[in-house]
C-alpha cells in the first residue's frame, strides 16, 4: 500500500496534469519514422517513454513554454520522469521522458511507484 500523504502531496501539484499526459501517451507502435527510432531506442529495450514537444503540451494544456518548462524541470526533481534528448535533425532535440520500465512479466514500472511506496 502506497503512503497516502506522500500520494495526495504528489497528486494535487498542477504538474501532474502534464504527467497524466505523459502516461497517455506512451510510445509503444513506430507510426511514423521519429516514433520509430524511439520505439527501437527506448520501447523495445524496455523502456516507457512519451515524446510530446512542447507544442502539442501547450495545445492540450493551454499552457505557455515557461510553465511547462517548469512543471517538466519539477517532475524530473522529484524523481517521477527522466528527460533525455534524440537528434531530430532540426536546430533543437526531440525531448523524449522516461516514465519508467517494462517487466517481462508484462506489468509496467513507472518511477512514481516508488517514490509513493518509499517508507
Amino acid at each position: 500500500m502506497f503512503q497516502q500523504k506522500k500520494f495526495y502531496k504528489l497528486m494535487t501539484h498542477p504538474s501532474f496534469v502534464m504527467y497524466g499526459l505523459f502516461r497517455s501517451h506512451i510510445v509503444r507502435n513506430g507510426n511514423s519514422s521519429l516514433y520509430k527510432r524511439i520505439k527501437s531506442q527506448y520501447y523495445d529495450n524496455g523502456d516507457l517513454v512519451c515524446a510530446l514537444s512542447y507544442k502539442e503540451i501547450r495545445i492540450k494544456t493551454g499552457w505557455y513554454n515557461s510553465r511547462i518548462n517548469r512543471y517538466i524541470e519539477y517532475l524530473e526533481k522529484i524523481g517521477v520522469i527522466r528527460t533525455t534528448g534524440i537528434d531530430v535533425g532540426k536546430r533543437f532535440e526531440q525531448q523524449v521522458y522516461i516514465l519508467g520500465r517494462r517487466s517481462s512479466m508484462g506489468h509496467d514500472r513507472f518511477f512514481i511507484d516508488e517514490i509513493i511506496n518509499e517508507p
